[in-house]
């Protein structure tokens, strides 16, 4: 049978950045035939099993689960999934025109996989059902990306494909702060759980970021190596104030919900001192060790001096003190105003 190609590249107000991402991609491709990004499929295998079986084994009767690979380039996890979970269908989506001729040439024998040409930033356009993909798969697309409102685009796209509740995006990309932080952001706004594990590749770290409606918090307690992602993840979150982020986000399994505070970001006090504008890294860990020990605060009034964005007391507040003061300079009250206000209503 012949593979279906699709074209989804027409779209309105997109085409000449379309093009241009079309022409770097088939240029990349030709000059790295065969590169596979991040880590291989069997490297991360087991540990994603538990994730994926219940999503990937169709019972007798069911429609295929189907399986969307996102700027799948040459990357060969797609098919690699196949051959694990052969009752799936699985759509690999490439803005080269030239790397989707080539895969429709590879794999046209196989009526389970369809190739289409698509942009990842504006996934509407690309003809796959809203609501219809058990698996979204990102190895290293958001990366590719040169601008954050472009990673919203992709991610907003990727949650309207999901099948709901249980439709899972794993995304693997570079160790940074600000991808942990745009996912943080992009969960809350698609109202999605973000679950992150470290993993190594080679001497490098990488993040495999799992996000859907519905996750089992007893299967993600056993994958991947929780010290290892802990450690990294604190010395990328905490090693120095994040200055570009407007908010912060402190979450631990001690709260009932996480904390956000708001930045200054780029705002002058003028002559003042500005040190309360941002979160610093000892705020971070006084809060850690609150959590840690809640009967520090628990029932008690806390008095927090200098308070600048609030988070430590705030954290105090959640773990149970009785009463809260936060101090700060005449000019730090209004942000401190807004962030008890963004917390506890």
């Amino acid at each position: 049978p012949q593979l279906p190609l699709h074209s989804a590249m027409s779209v309105e107000g997109s085409g000449a950045a379309s093009t241009d991402y079309q022409r770097h991609w088939s240029k990349w491709h030709e000059e790295h035939e065969g590169t596979e990004w991040h880590v291989a499929y069997n490297d991360i295998q087991e540990m994603l099993r538990p994730v994926l079986e219940p999503l990937l084994r169709a019972a007798p009767g069911e429609a295929r689960p189907q399986i969307v690979d996102v700027g799948c380039g040459t990357s060969s996890w797609g098919l690699e999934l196949l051959a694990e979970y052969p009752e799936a269908q699985l759509t690999l989506i490439d803005v080269s025109e030239s790397l989707v001729a080539s895969l429709k040439e590879q794999h046209g024998s196989d009526p389970r996989v369809e190739v289409r040409v698509g942009d990842c930033r504006v996934l509407e356009a690309t003809g796959i059902s809203q609501g219809s993909s058990a698996l979204i798969l990102d190895k290293g697309t958001l990366d590719a990306l040169h601008h954050d409102d472009e990673k919203a685009q992709m991610l907003r796209g990727v949650s309207t494909l999901l099948r709901r509740p249980k439709g899972l995006l794993v995304s693997i990309s570079f160790a940074s702060a600000a991808r942990v932080m745009l996912l943080r952001r992009m969960a809350a706004e698609l109202g999605l759980k973000l679950h992150i594990t470290v993993v190594k590749s080679k001497n490098e770290n990488r993040l495999v970021s799992l996000l859907a409606e519905a996750l089992d918090d007893a299967v993600l307690d056993s994958i991947g190596d929780r010290q290892l992602t802990d450690r990294v993840l604190d010395r990328l979150l905490y090693a120095g104030p994040l200055r570009s982020e407007r908010l912060i986000v402190f979450a631990n399994q001690s709260l009932a919900s996480s904390i956000v505070v708001e930045q200054e970001v780029g705002v002058s006090r003028g002559d003042a001192d500005s040190t309360g504008c941002i979160v610093w890294p000892s705020a971070h860990s006084m809060c850690a060790h609150l959590c840690a020990h809640p009967e520090l605060v628990r029932g008690k009034r806390v008095v927090e001096l200098g308070a600048g964005t609030g988070l430590v007391g705030l954290v105090a507040a959640a773990l149970g003190a009785s009463e809260l003061v936060l101090t700060d300079l005449p000019q730090g009250l209004p942000l401190l105003q807004r962030n008890v206000e963004r917390n506890m209503g």
